[in-house]
This record gives structure tokens, sequence and C-alpha cells, in this order.
């Protein structure tokens, strides 16, 4: 399957060049990496993506007022939960 072809594949890319992520949006990225791991290379780069744009939603104090109420740490921990999804890493 391509990348494009997942269900997740619009939504995905709208929430990690977002500077508002929500738990949810969090899971569906997840989602849609556990879709695409078989093209390790976008879904290395989509994971990359989802942790700026998380710290993006932190540094902001965004994410429909989650991270005001102190879930900074959830969104964290949640979007770091990506790093023990199993595809191949390269760094340049």
């Amino acid at each position: 399957m391509s990348y494009r072809d997942s269900s997740f594949y619009d939504q995905a890319e709208k929430i990690v060049r977002s500077d508002k992520v929500s738990m949810e949006d969090i899971q569906v990225v997840i989602k849609y990496i556990k879709e695409i791991r078989g093209d390790y290379e976008v879904a290395h780069s989509i994971e990359a993506d989802l942790h700026v744009a998380v710290l993006r939603t932190i540094a902001a104090g965004n994410s429909s007022h989650e991270v005001l109420r102190g879930y900074s740490r959830d969104l964290a921990t949640a979007a770091l939960g990506t790093v023990e999804l199993d595809f191949p890493r390269y760094y340049v």
C-alpha cells in the first residue's frame, strides 16, 4: 500500500503541520505510521514531524487547552510512543 492510500493520510499530514495537537491527533498519526511502516522512510519522516508538532504545541501553549491544563507531559509521552514501533530508521 502506498502511504497516500492510507485512510489516515490527509488527517496525519494536517496534524503534523499543526501547532495544536491533541491526544486524539497523536493516536491518528500513530495509526497512520503503523499502516505505512513498510515504507520506513515515510514512516520515519512522519514520526519526526509528529515529535516536532508536539513540541510546537507545547511551546505555543495550545492543543485544545490540554497543555494549559498540565497535559504537556502526556502529549510528549504519547508522541514518543512511536519509538516503540518496529520499522528501520536511518539518520543522516
